[in-house]
Formats: structure tokens, C-alpha cells, sequence
């Protein structure tokens, strides 16, 4: 049950915006090896533990890396919307303080697709496109839109489909198991990372998933301080238009999404919430940072 008694984080303005994929990458990798370093004194049994959910991390952030630069070489990223860039970073680090896993430096850029959508992989490499920046209608819609793709990689919905299989035997160690090679992601890598991006473009992740990021997205976004309807908004709209947008059929049928979008949110009892944001900053920063996107 989500707690509405919960101290909500403000909208800070002054944060690090991380604006490349690039640089997310090597911070987190940077906090994994000094975690690695500096193991805890417990048993061996809980270091070996340690030792192999950090080299899990590795290979999330490894495959997420890989999915991201051939998603940006694929679609194309836009270069020339600093402002816009670093508005998104900053509404998605606030975000990301409520999801739980300090480990992931999420970073955001903007693909050249007219098509209104947004894309996370791996690792905490989240995309927008174009075409969503023309449609979503304030910052509270936006947030939520980021929220629900921070959810996707917390809850590791694309990872835990691809990622690289352990061939544990029964009764093995964790020990041996690291001691005889814990995965095969360097011969593989570029099979997951294919099966990642025929997910992504042509399959989609299912209703079930969406639904799901949908709910704990909408979480994140209450708990920085936003309308938990934005998103919805958002949704509704794009799908009362999804013929004349030519939607893509990853996206699963908006009926049914949404119907499970307001009983979550029934059942959350979150029609009492009231938003914990400035509206007037929230409308001066989106017609600033998106205003200037929009600009051609």
C-alpha cells in the first residue's frame, strides 16, 4: 500500500545532469568497483554473494551500454537540444531518488522519431523521441512518462528476459560457480543484445509489463511531488489519436491499459492525493525546456 504520510521530495533544481550515455555508464561502474573494493568483513559466504550480484550489475550496465549506442545509432539522437537534454535529466533524477537502486546512473537523450514513444534499457539508459516531446502537455505528463521508464529498469522487465544464463548445476555454490565463470556474456553479448532490441522495436514487452511499470511509475511520481494522473493524461490521449499517429505495435491496446491504470489507482486510493509541486515553476521550466525542443 503506498504511503501517503511519506516525507515527498521536492523538485530540486540544482542537480548533477548527467547528458550522455556515456558518462552514466562510467559513474555507476566507478561505484560498483569502489563497492567491490570495500566488501563488508562478514563471512566468506556473504562477500562471494556480494562479489556476484556486483558482477551482475556489470553485465546489466555491459548489455544496457550496448543496447543504448545501437538504439542512438539506429534511430538517430538529437544533439542540438541542450536545455531540453539537461530539463529531462533533471526531472529524471528526481524520480530516480525514489526507485531504489543507487547502484544505476540514469541518463536521458532525445531520438530523431517523430513517432510518440520512449524506450529504457538496461542499466538506466532511457530514451525519448521527438514526436513524444510534441505531445506530452505538461511536466507532471512528462514525469510520468520517465517515471514508467525508470520502473521498466528497476524492475529489470527487459533484463531479466535477456540476460546471460548462470548453468548452475544443482547443489552448486555461488563460489564455484564465479570460480568456473559465472556467464557467457562476452561470446554472447551481441545475441542478447539483439534479442533486447527486437524486444524494444518490433515485440514490445506486454501488457503485463507495461501495466506494471505503469504502477510502480506512478509511485515514483507521487512520491517526487507529482500528479500520479499525468501519465494517464498522456495515455488517454495518444490513444484516442493512435491511428492518426500510426503507432508502432509495440505498444499494447490502450483500453485495457488504462482500465488497470485506474484500478490501481482506486485501490491506492491516490484520487486524494494533492500534488506537492509548484505549479507555476513546473509550467515556466516545461515551457522553457520543451518550448525550445519544439521550436524546429
Amino acid at each position: 500500500m503506498f504511503n501517503y504520510k511519506m516525507k515527498f521530495m521536492g523538485i530540486a533544481l540544482g542537480s548533477v545532469l548527467l547528458s550522455s550515455c556515456s558518462s552514466s555508464s562510467n559513474t555507476a561502474e566507478s561505484k560498483i568497483n569502489q563497492s567491490d573494493s570495500a566488501l563488508a568483513t562478514g563471512g566468506e559466504d556473504e562477500e562471494t554473494r556480494r562479489k556476484f550480484q556486483a558482477q551482475e550489475i556489470r553485465e546489466e550496465l555491459e548489455i544496457g551500454r550496448s543496447m543504448a549506442a545501437k538504439l542512438a545509432g539506429t534511430k538517430g539522437v538529437v544533439k542540438n537540444k541542450l536545455i531540453t537534454t539537461q530539463y529531462l535529466n533533471l526531472i529524471t533524477q528526481t524520480l530516480a531518488r525514489q526507485a531504489g537502486r543507487p547502484e544505476i546512473e540514469y541518463s536521458v537523450a532525445i531520438l530523431k522519431d517523430d513517432e510518440p514513444n520512449a524506450f529504457a534499457t538496461p542499466g538506466g539508459f532511457i530514451f525519448v523521441t521527438q514526436g513524444l516531446l510534441k505531445h506530452v502537455k505538461d511536466e507532471d505528463e512528462l514525469a510520468g512518462v520517465l517515471a514508467h521508464e525508470i520502473a521498466h529498469i528497476t524492475e529489470k522487465h527487459l533484463y531479466n528476459d535477456i540476460k546471460p544464463k548462470r548453468n548452475v548445476s544443482a547443489g552448486e555454490t555461488i563460489s564455484r560457480m564465479m570460480s568456473r565463470g559465472g556467464s557467457n556474456l562476452g561470446q554472447g553479448l551481441s545475441k542478447i543484445v539483439n534479442q533486447g532490441m527486437k524486444a524494444l522495436l518490433e515485440e514490445g514487452l506486454g501488457q503485463q509489463k507495461e501495466s506494471a511499470a505503469d504502477q510502480v511509475g506512478v509511485i515514483y511520481a507521487a512520491a517526487a511531488g507529482y500528479d500520479p494522473m499525468g501519465l494517464r493524461r498522456f495515455l488517454d490521449r495518444i490513444g484516442k489519436s493512435q491511428k492518426e499517429l500510426k503507432l508502432g505495435k509495440t505498444h499494447p491496446p490502450f483500453e485495457s491499459r488504462l482500465k488497470l491504470y485506474d484500478e490501481f489507482v482506486k485501490a491506492q486510493k491516490m484520487g486524494e492525493f494533492k500534488p506537492k509541486t509548484n505549479k507555476k515553476i513546473l509550467e515556466s521550466r516545461f515551457s522553457k525546456g520543451i518550448g525550445i525542443s519544439n521550436q524546429g
